[in-house]
C-alpha cells in the first residue's frame, strides 16, 4: 500500500498460493493494480480484527469474526467478507475469508480458511500502515 493522502491508500491485490483439488496443488499467481482503499476502512478493518484476536485462544470462535467490509473508495470493489461459505471446508477455529474485486469490467472473487496466527500477521501489517498517517 502506498499512502495517497490522509484518507486514501493505492494498492495492488497480489494472489500467490496454491488451488487443492483432488488431493493435488495448482500453484496461481495474479496481481490486480490501481486499488484506491480509503483509511476509515482500512482503520475499520484493523478494528475488527483487533477486538477478535484480543480473545483467548479458546474463545476465537469463527462466528465472532463475521462481518463484510468495503474498503475501495467508490467505483470500486475490495470488499472482506469473514464468514462461514457453504463450499468451503474449514477445520473448527479457522475463520473463512471472502475477497471479492471489481475495478471496471475486471472482477473476481475467491476464500481463504485462515490461522489465526495469519490473521494477526495481517492486522500487524495493517498496523504498520497507518502509524504512517499518525506518526
Amino acid at each position: 500500500m502506498v499512502q495517497r493522502s490522509a484518507s486514501e491508500w493505492g494498492c495492488t491485490l497480489s494472489l500467490v498460493g496454491e488451488h487443492w483439488d483432488v488431493g493435488q496443488g495448482r500453484p496461481f499467481t495474479g496481481t490486480v493494480d490501481g486499488f484506491i482503499l480509503t483509511t476509515t476502512a482500512l482503520d475499520a478493518l484493523h478494528r475488527h480484527l483487533l477486538s477478535w484476536l484480543s480473545s483467548p485462544l479458546d474463545a476465537l470462535v469463527p462466528s465472532r469474526l463475521d462481518a463484510v467490509l468495503e474498503l475501495a473508495a467508490p467505483g470500486q470493489t475490495l470488499c472482506f467478507r469473514f464468514g462461514p461459505v457453504d463450499h468451503v471446508l474449514a477445520a473448527v477455529g479457522k475463520p473463512v475469508v471472502g475477497i471479492r474485486f471489481s475495478m471496471g469490467e475486471l472482477a473476481g472473487s475467491f476464500h481463504l480458511v485462515c490461522d489465526p496466527s495469519c490473521l494477526a500477521l495481517f492486522a500487524d501489517g495493517l498496523a504498520h500502515a497507518l502509524q504512517t498517517i499518525r506518526a
